[in-house]
């Protein structure tokens, strides 16, 4: 595989980020993780396809030219406090990011 793309999955929107050459040496979760930070989404919401042709088609999603800085509120801390499991915790993060 000669490059790394990336798709959103919720969306199915492809990403403006086309890796390749030694980027590949790079574990593709760390890749994920970054750009997932980037657009402000939830890693699980991003994945990476290794291709040597590009799939990406139709509207590409571009990525923000200044990082998104995503704070919690008052609230979403207390709820994330109060969860009793991680999974309960992750679900009121996925919660807050999809009404950011």
């Amino acid at each position: 595989m000669n490059h790394r793309y990336f798709r959103q999955i919720s969306t199915g929107q492809w990403v403006q980020a086309d890796l390749g050459g030694s980027a590949l040496g790079t574990p593709a979760a760390s890749h994920v993780g970054d750009i997932a930070a980037g657009l402000g989404i939830l890693p699980d919401d991003l994945e990476a396809v290794d291709s040597d042709t590009d799939p990406r088609e139709g509207e590409i999603l571009p990525l923000p030219t200044k990082p998104l800085r995503l704070t919690p509120n008052e609230a979403l801390k207390e709820e994330m406090a109060a969860a009793e499991t991680p999974d309960e915790g992750l679900a009121a993060m996925k919660k807050w990011v999809a009404g950011q």
